[in-house]
């Protein structure tokens, strides 16, 4: 009967979605270099889970632009750890890929207050990548289980590092990267400007805050 056979479709459903979403994937560091990509953000301050309305605000951009079929990477920068800074001070940065785009979008990009930054490739970096399955729209578990895991997974390698990831979200996988700075220039490149005060200098790396 329908009772019966829902009691078994529901089940089944549960763990494809959690499949999917990547309740059982376990990232793992690489060592590696970092992609050279030109991307286009703009910065904010506040509740991380707010950044998903930063990524909408990129993409209606895009699609207000010539370029409006086309399809680019999303780029995104989380600077302050959540369990070290109070939510409403978080700051992170938010946009997209500009290496296929042409000048008029990277224009009309500026226009609406996003920056652009050039990161250099074959930079010594961490990296790891997560299944990305957005089901058509926002899905949270989704985010949730790749951000609490991945990150915890490449900052375990680098545990001092001055710069933060980045990650890029090609609609199958989100990768992360955290650059390991060869000199001084390229720190200030990968930083976007940020600048660590000496307070959260020293709460990254007071474990207490953890």
């Amino acid at each position: 009967n329908g009772a019966k056979a829902l009691g078994i479709a529901l089940p089944l459903f549960v763990a494809w979605w959690l499949k999917k979403s990547g309740y059982w994937y376990k990232p793992k560091a690489e060592r590696t270099v970092t992609p050279g990509i030109k991307a286009l953000f703009r910065r904010y301050t506040g509740p991380y889970q707010n950044s998903g309305a930063a990524y909408q605000q990129a993409f209606d951009v895009l699609k207000s632009s010539d370029e409006s079929g086309s399809y680019t990477q999303s780029f995104a920068i989380y600077l302050d750890d959540p369990d070290c800074a109070p939510a409403e001070k978080l700051r992170y940065s938010v946009g997209v890929v500009a290496n296929d785009l042409d000048k008029k979008t990277i224009e009309l990009f500026k226009s609406k207050g996003y920056e652009m930054v050039d990161f250099p490739g074959g930079v010594p970096c961490v990296a790891t990548k997560f299944p990305c399955f957005l089901a058509g729209g926002f899905n949270i578990l989704n985010i949730i289980f790749a951000v609490s895991r991945c990150y915890k997974v490449i900052y375990d390698e680098v545990p001092k590092s001055r710069v933060a990831a980045f990650e890029l979200c090609d609609m199958k996988y989100t990768n992360y990267y955290l650059p390991i700075p060869e000199n001084k220039e390229q720190e200030e490149i990968f930083s976007l400007g940020y600048e660590l005060t000496k307070e959260e200098m020293e709460k990254s790396e007071d474990k207490k805050c953890k």
